[in-house]
Formats: structure tokens, C-alpha cells, sequence
């Protein structure tokens, strides 16, 4: 496949957000995705075999950190507040990769070019939008992630972007 193709992958491969909850892996998961979401469960100390498990880490990767609050009594409250704490970097590093993952496998092959293009040219902007994506997730993107992740790289409206009082990009 030529590196200028600029087609949408095929809409019909699974994101991390839309996988079927059930004990088998999807036939359209990498096993990289799968992977993340065993990293994931790990990191939270839940039980990998569990549904309950699956469940709270695919919904982390699509509601980003601040959707832990929702589990609260179902994660080690030690665990719970380490996770939560300003300066924990694992779980926001690693829902940050799983996140990046699901925009090269999922998304248009431009937007991989653009987000690699941009983490080259700014890379102190590129970890702040992935850092602001992993702490809240994508559900603010109303669906329409590369043009949210254009707007966000090309006039960083992150630095007045409160996704705490408005909710929804483009408010």
C-alpha cells in the first residue's frame, strides 16, 4: 500500500470503543489492541479473565482517566487514588497509547500522516492534545475526531478549551 493513500480504512474493523464486551476477542482486534486493554486491566489490578474488567478498561480508552471516577468501588481504593493523582503517569501514558493506536488503525491514513507530521514538528503540542485526550477521552469529539484533532493542532484552542464546563468540542 502506498504511503499517499488517503483512503479510510474499512469502517466495518472494530475501535477499542465499539468491541463486543463478551470473553472472546473480536475477529477485528489487533493484538495490539487486545494487548493495551490486558495492560490496562493490569494496571488497575482487576481480574484479566473478568468481563467486569474488560468492560471498565474499554471504557477508560474511550472516556479517557476521568471516567475512573465511575469505578471507584471496583478498583483498590490505594490503586484508585495512586491512578488518580496528578502526577501518576502510567495510566494517562498508556491510555494515550492506546488511544494514538486506535487513530493509526482506525482513522483516515492523512490523519495518521498528520498526527506523525505533527508529533516531528511540535512535539511539546502533540503530547498535551494526546494528554488532554487520554484525561477525558474522545467522546467530546462529537465523532468526528480527525477534524477535532485538526482544529486542536492547527489553533492549539486547547489552552482555552474547558472540557470540564462545555463538554462537547465545538460549543
Amino acid at each position: 500500500m502506498a504511503a499517499t493513500d488517503s483512503t479510510a480504512r474499512p469502517s466495518s474493523a472494530a475501535s477499542l470503543q465499539d468491541i463486543t464486551l463478551d470473553d472472546r476477542t473480536s475477529a477485528t482486534m489487533t493484538p495490539d489492541s487486545e494487548q493495551f486493554i490486558i495492560q490496562l486491566i493490569d494496571l488497575l489490578e482487576l481480574d484479566v479473565n473478568s468481563r467486569e474488567g474488560r468492560e471498565i478498561a474499554l471504557d477508560l480508552i474511550a472516556g479517557g482517566r476521568q471516567r475512573l471516577k465511575h469505578y471507584r468501588n471496583d478498583i483498590v481504593e490505594d490503586t484508585y487514588e495512586t491512578l488518580m493523582s496528578n502526577d501518576h503517569d502510567d495510566l494517562l501514558t498508556l491510555l494515550g497509547k492506546a488511544i494514538r493506536h486506535e487513530w493509526k488503525t482506525r482513522e483516515p491514513t492523512w490523519l495518521d500522516d498528520f498526527l506523525n507530521e505533527q508529533e516531528a514538528k511540535e512535539p511539546e503540542i502533540y503530547e498535551r492534545i494526546i494528554n488532554l485526550v487520554a484525561e477525558h477521552g474522545c467522546i467530546w469529539m462529537r465523532g468526528c475526531r480527525p477534524l477535532a484533532l485538526v482544529v486542536l493542532f492547527q489553533y492549539k484552542v486547547f489552552e482555552s478549551f474547558d472540557i470540564q464546563t462545555n463538554g462537547k468540542f465545538g460549543e
